[in-house]
């Protein structure tokens, strides 16, 4: 049966998870008491750390349900810790499922291309077969783009031989027709050369992978009408059949390109978790508050759940039915947000960062030591794991160890955070010029195209607040599906450890049914021997026990409605009653209670556990010895055409 609430199905897990975890630590508890042993191994404790912005009453569907897959699947996993296996801690699985995430990468890296291309499509409200005409643009005029509409983040101001410009830019020089094209670069040059063309510098015009013409390119500080501004003057090809596909144009374009940097995913995952790049490049408060506003989005945007999307997407860029509680108001910050964003900007114009549970405490941040480590990348392969792995612990490391406080905390925390906020940067790392700037040339060429009149300014997008706002099917769409990449990842291995951890609890049930079924077998063979012997004595006091019986009975007695005999035949299904299952049943009810389940402040066994678990297994092991059930079949009806059926029968469980 499909879920009602996801947060109810999630809070059910993490109780019968945690009910789990309890079961394992008491009945190791419990053999080391049997067996008069100490060990120095201590199960892990339960971790509970309280949640960023955690705003009550709240009406719509984004801020009930603020926690992303990641955080609530990452949630659930620090429920089934691996210490009783391989002796590993809590933050030894932070760091584990880190590294697993940045393995991940290689997997984004290939799918990352097809995906853009898919939603740049549909945002664009056309199929690959859709296409442009060259012939509507004045080839003096072309299209002009606004250099902000494409450098969201405000980087191509940068020189690349910064050690921030090393870290964005691509590692390759300028080198015309190699593959892959340096065309961040090439970009940044265009603006440092205003009027000349790329065609003008290197003799020809910018070529995609299949060697066609695509355009020339042009910086210019004003447009056509002779307006001030930076903008992109961008003059359309023909291709060599004339046939000019939209689907083509961006295809051919991006396969020049290398679109994924993991150096890149690695900066911006910095300044999203300490605001490493507005400190170095000492922003200003306007894209300070630009920067924290995007990441509030993209929080949003990865706590949002696709069940209740009713259509089927076969083509890639089929549309689906819009998420209830998306309107412009999913867009907007609340007073919440506004003041967590204050007190960023206080935090980066002072070099410190924070976390919510930590806010008296500010750790000192040393942007360039980090950078300095981050540039090791340069030499470093973007598809080695392992290398990238080792660069970003060295980069946690160097802020761990300026960290004032329990470093040990602080370590945990930010390992969460890098868990988290992992495909936030990747996402932000896409949102470069290069990648952007097809895009608005293809929203201006079928602008023009459609209205056979030359395009006009995109001045409305000129940050990345305008951008998502305006683009919004475009965002959420891949920030979603780059979302789910990882939370299958981290699904399985939650899986992985789940199978692990249950072993002791399916081992004891197995043993414990075996067990049951030999007493049985035993109690009987014992009890042919007396049976004389019980018969007598119980008649003895049959008479008191029956009058004794009745009167609780019919005072207790309901008006019970016998079970439909479809589903008496169901009955064979059922494993019978386990006394192991029902103790991880009274665990949950009484971590629901609020009961301390879990083992001692000194790490010994709960003995109180232990007395439960006893209780259950004395009552079971009585049930074992003398319980049995009198059943009485009545006569099977048999109709007139000579079938005969079958009629419940009653029983007495003894």
């Amino acid at each position: 049966m499909a879920a009602l609430d996801l947060n109810e199905q999630y809070k059910k897990a993490g109780s019968r998870l945690a009910a789990i975890q309890t079961y394992n630590e008491i009945v190791q508890g419990q053999n080391q008491l049997l067996s008069q042993q100490q060990s120095n191994l201590e199960p892990a404790k339960d971790t509970s750390l309280s949640p960023l912005s955690n705003v009550t009453e709240q009406r719509k569907r984004y801020q009930r349900q603020a926690e992303s897959q990641i955080e609530k699947l990452f949630n659930l996993s620090k429920l089934i810790p691996d210490s009783n296996y391989t002796g590993k801690t809590f933050v030894d699985s932070s760091q584990i499922i880190r590294n697993t995430f940045v393995e991940t990468l290689k997997t984004v890296e290939s799918q990352i291309p097809q995906l853009l291309i898919e939603e740049m499509l549909r945002q664009l409200g056309c199929s690959q077969e859709q296409t442009y005409d060259t012939a509507v643009f004045n080839s003096n005029m072309g299209i002009y783009v606004p250099v902000e509409s494409v450098d969201l983040f405000g980087y191509l101001k940068e020189k690349p031989d910064t050690p921030f410009g090393k870290l964005y830019y691509e590692k390759s020089k300028v080198n015309v027709q190699k593959t892959p094209f340096s065309m961040n670069k090439e970009l940044y040059n265009r603006i440092q050369n205003p009027g000349v063309s790329y065609k003008n510098q290197y003799g020809q015009n910018y070529v995609g992978q299949s060697l066609q013409n695509l355009f020339d390119l042009t910086y210019e500080t004003q447009d056509q009408n002779g307006n001030p501004g930076n903008f992109f003057k961008v003059v359309l090809k023909n291709r060599k059949d004339n046939k000019n596909l939209v689907g083509q144009f961006i295809t051919d374009y991006y396969k020049t390109l290398q679109i994924f940097d993991t150096k890149n995913v690695q900066l911006q995952l910095m300044n999203i978790l300490f605001g490493a790049t507005s400190i170095y490049l000492k922003a200003g408060v306007g894209e300070i508050e630009d920067a924290n506003y995007f990441q509030k989005i993209m929080a949003r945007i990865l706590g949002l759940c696709f069940d209740e999307k009713t259509e089927i997407d076969v083509s890639g860029i089929a549309k689906v039915a819009p998420l209830d509680g998306i309107d412009d108001s999913f867009f907007e910050l609340t007073d919440v947000d506004l003041r967590q964003i204050e007190n960023e900007i206080s935090n980066i114009k002072q070099g410190v960062f924070e976390y919510e549970d930590c806010s008296t405490i500010k750790q000192p941040f040393n942007v360039e030591e980090v950078f300095n480590i981050l540039l090791q990348s340069l030499d470093v392969d973007n598809n080695d794991s392992a290398a990238n792995e080792k660069i970003l612990d060295e980069a946690i490391q160097a802020i761990k160890s300026k960290t004032i406080g329990p470093t040990f905390e602080i370590g945990g925390k930010i390992d969460m955070e890098i868990i988290k906020k992992i495909p936030e940067a990747v996402f932000a790392s896409i949102l470069s010029p290069k990648v952007l700037l097809p895009f608005f040339i293809m929203v201006k060429a079928l602008e023009a195209t459609q209205n056979n009149v030359n395009q006009t300014i995109l001045s409305e997008i000129y940050n990345l607040e305008t951008f998502t706002k305006k683009y919004r099917t475009f965002t959420i769409q891949l920030l979603s599906k780059i979302g789910a990449l990882f939370v299958k990842t981290l699904r399985d291995i939650i899986v992985r450890d789940l199978r692990k951890n249950l072993r002791t609890l399916t081992r004891e049930l197995r043993a414990s049914q075996t067990r049951k079924r030999q007493a049985i077998i035993t109690y009987l063979l014992e009890g042919a021997v007396i049976l004389t012997q019980l018969i007598n004595d119980y008649r003895q006091c049959k008479f008191v026990i029956d009058d004794i019986l009745n009167i609780i009975e019919y005072a207790l007695r309901g008006s019970g409605r016998p079970i439909p005999p479809f589903l008496l035949a169901l009955a064979p299904l059922r494993d019978g009653f386990n006394n192991e299952r029902a103790w991880l049943e009274v665990i949950q009810n009484l971590q629901k209670l609020g009961v301390p389940v879990g083992a001692m402040p000194d790490g010994s066994v709960n003995l109180y556990m232990l007395s439960i678990k006893a209780q259950i297994d004395g009552v079971e092991a009585e049930r074992n010895k003398n319980g049995k059930v009198e059943f009485m079949a009545p006569q099977s009806v048999v109709t007139p055409i000579g079938i005969t059926i079958s009629t419940p029968g009653s029983g007495i469980v003894l």
